[in-house]
Formats: C-alpha cells, structure tokens, sequence
C-alpha cells in the first residue's frame, strides 16, 4: 500500500489535469475544418488547437445566449490580437452585487466559481447553450489573465483574474453615465504554454476562431450586428450563411426551409461524396449531429426512399444510399439541451424533450429528391444489388451486416483483387478518407472506421 498514488484535486486542479473532460485535446492537431476565405467557407486540410478554440467558444456562445434572451442586444464585438481576445455585447450587463449567501459579488461568483450558474433550475424552459456551471470559468483556468468588465445600473465593475485563476483581483466600481448603454465585456489571454502555442497566429487557430465569429452572426437575431476586428460581418441569415458553405446558387442547387421560430434547415448535395452535416443547437456547433439532424433527416429519407422503390421495383433501394448523397444544415433551439460532453460536440436530448418539432414541408421534400443526385444513386444500388447477386463456387455463403462500412462496389466480384479498404481510426477519420471518393470514385475503394483493438486473429475461431 503507498499513499502516494492516491490524491485528492481541488476543482481548478481537475480541470488543469484532465483537460479532456473539459475543454478536449490541449495540444494542436490536424484534420479538414473549415475556414473563412473572402466571401465562401471552404474545407481545408488545417493544423489548430481545439482546447484554445472551446475557452473561445464558451465565452462568444455566452453573448449569442444573451441576444436571445435580450431583445436590447444589438451588437456583439470580438477583437483577436496574437495575445489576447476581447468579446463584448451590449444588452443588460451583469447586476453590481454582493451575493447574499455567497457574500462575494455577483460577477466575482459568475466568472471565477466553479459549477455556478443561472442554468441549474430545470423546471425553466431554456433555449440557451449554457448547461453544467462551467463555461466561462474553464476560459478563465487556462488564461494567464481574464478580466470582466460590466456596466449595470450606472456603475461599471472591473475585475481581472491571473495565473490560472489562482490569483483574484479586488473589483473596481465606478460611476457612469446613465446615458452609455450596459454591457459585459470579457477580455483574457489564453495560456500560451498549455496549449503549446506561441500565440494565436501560431498556426491555423485563429482561422478556427474567425469561422466560429461567422456562425454567430448566422444564429443570432437579424438585428445583432457582429463585428469582428473592426468589420461588420454581413451574413445576416443561415440561409446567407449556408450560400458560403454552397456557393452560387446557378451552380449549386439548395433546399432552405424556416419551419418555424425555432427551426431552419437547408440541404444540398454532398461535396464529398458521403453524408454531410453542419448544424447548431441554440448557438452551439454540433460538430458530430446528434439527435436534431436524425430528427430532420430520418422522415425526409424514410419519404425519398419509399418514392423511389415504389419507381424503381426491380432494384433494393436503401435508406442510407440517399442519405450518403446529402449535406444538411440546421439551426434550432432546443429546451434545457444536453450533450454527450462538456466540449458539447454531440447533442443528446431526446426528440419527446425538444419543446417543438420540424416537420419539413411536403413541397421541400419533393424538391430535395430533385437535387440531382437520383441518378448516380440508383446505378449504386443496381451495382450493389448485382454484386450481392454474383455466383460464388457453389458453397453457399451466410452474409454479415457490417454496420459502417462502406464497401467498394467491385467488392466479392471477379475484380476483387484491385479494390482497396480504407481503414481509418474512427468515424471522423472516415470521414475525411471518404472525401476522396468522390473524385476516384466508389467501384474500387471502400472505407470502414476502426474502434479499439484490432483482432488478433491468431487464437481467434473462425465464427470470430
């Protein structure tokens, strides 16, 4: 027994030394993203850092979630510089008081103590981003300095923050101007030496950052004007904002629908070659979907795949050959939404949860179907459907449904010998190998994400 392999964490001290559970990988990495150039965004193969991307994320979602709840937001600013970033937002600002039971200002409470929030009373319908009581305060804990300041009521309150959060500066008040509106303003320097990074221009980071201030402008009222840098960004819809990920409608046909206040959608084809997705959940980036694109996406597949075999009898026409074929937006708001982390890439809620439906127009279904991508759609399933059909030596074969797998369509046929697997490390990874079968195409390539260990196959039986 040796007591030294057993150790007790502050909160701060958790969150310093496991930054996966809170803000994800610390270090850089590389991958597709997409990025901001001139008046499109594009998908590029970029080096960044997701941890300095989520402190930036926490505080920006902070200020879309203020312009939801306050109709009076009408601007929020964001400054980056190689060292520092500054977020700001008109609105209310936050109230200039001791906290009766906490005995410490409202502010001092909201930004540099941990698990605290407005957010903790469920029985409020919320369609807002912040959930667990962490947000701001994991931006804080990897800063070198984080400053709040806040006008409220005639008085302006200042305080700043260092080294981690372990050093808390007395807060200022000042007298203001009746005249001057209220605001919040957060301005931090991340913590250069955590994350491995010089400063934000290091590598492709800031690109990342720039992006993310575009989403906010397409989720956030008409009205808000989103300023980065000094230039007022003009997508002023996601309808605009789904035209930079399209391009020129002549050239790139789409499907946009406002269900209702709470739901827009679009779709496209595909610009990969497999299924597509970009979507937000009041204001957040869901990077991997979840459960409000599978509650788009399953009836529009489920209605285009019953039109078509009842077309095309003499071929098996299966849901996920549609779905392969589309790119998807949507931004919706959600009650009280929960997500499979804290980095909240993944939404969860369950659709019974959601506080309102999209049911997508019969008329867009229809005009989804005629996107263009019908054609290619059934010589794959006539492909597949000859392929599974090929005479084998006379044995019969039992087949196995192997759930991901993209398999080459030349695959179990004579010209097996030339097709090629791609075996990729998960499903993110599949998704960027994939991306290359739109241009070679899909008879001699195939794609299947690996999760774990591998089989040893040596002491493995032959059911295995």
């Amino acid at each position: 027994f040796k007591e030294e392999k057993y150790k007790k964490y502050s909160q701060i001290e958790h969150v310093l030394a496991r930054p996966g559970m809170y803000i994800g990988e610390l270090h850089n990495v590389a991958g597709t993203n997409w990025v901001v150039e001139g008046d499109r965004i594009v998908s590029k193969q970029l080096h960044w850092n997701p941890g300095v991307y989520k402190i930036f994320d926490e505080i920006i979602t902070n200020s879309a979630d203020e312009s939801q709840r306050n109709p009076s937001v009408k601007t929020i600013d964001v400054k980056i510089t190689d060292t520092e970033i500054t977020i700001y937002n008109d609105g209310s600002g936050i109230p200039i008081e001791i906290h009766k039971e906490y005995q410490i200002y409202v502010c001092e409470l909201i930004f540099g103590n941990l698990l605290s929030s407005s957010n903790y009373d469920d029985t409020e319908q919320r369609t807002v981003g912040g959930l667990n009581g962490l947000g701001a305060k994991l931006t804080n804990i990897y800063s070198t300095e984080f400053t709040v300041e806040t006008k409220h009521s005639n008085q302006v309150y200042t305080q700043t923050f260092k080294n981690n959060l372990s050093e808390i500066g007395k807060p200022e008040i000042k007298k203001a101007s009746p005249k001057d509106k209220d605001y919040t303003k957060i301005t931090f320097k991340p913590d250069f030496a955590k994350f491995g990074l010089k400063n934000l221009t290091d590598n492709d980071t800031f690109k990342i950052l720039e992006r993310r201030v575009y989403d906010i402008c397409a989720v956030t009222n008409k009205n808000v004007c989103v300023i980065l840098n000094g230039q007022k960004l003009k997508t002023k819809d996601f309808s605009q904002y789904m035209d930079m990920y399209i391009g020129p409608k002549k050239e790139n046909p789409r499907v946009y629908e406002e269900i209702n206040d709470r739901w827009a959608i679009g779709f496209s084809l595909s610009q990969t070659g497999t299924f597509q997705q970009l979507s937000f959940v009041n204001g957040i980036s869901t990077v991997e979907g979840g459960s409000h694109v599978e509650h788009v996406l399953g009836p529009i597949v489920k209605s285009i795949t019953e039109e078509l075999q009842t077309k095309h009898k003499h071929i098996n026409i299966k849901p996920h050959y549609i779905r392969e074929h589309l790119f998807i937006f949507v931004k919706c708001l959600i009650n009280n939404p929960t997500f499979a982390s804290q980095t909240k890439d993944k939404h969860t809620t369950r659709v019974s949860d959601f506080g309102s439906r999209c049911v997508v127009s019969d008329d867009s279904i229809k005009k989804i179907s005629k996107l263009g991508f019908v054609d290619q759609l059934l010589a794959m399933a006539e492909a597949k459907d000859k392929k599974s059909l090929s005479k084998t030596d006379g044995k019969k074969v039992s087949k196995i449904h192997i759930p991901k797998l993209d398999d080459a369509n030349k695959a179990g046929t004579s010209e097996s010998e030339k097709c090629t697997l791609i075996l990729t490390e998960g499903d993110s990874a599949k998704t960027t190998a994939v991306a290359g079968l739109s241009i070679v195409g899909r008879d001699y390539f195939g794609g299947f994400p690996l999760r774990g260990k591998l089989l040893n196959t040596r002491t493995a039986s032959f059911a295995q």
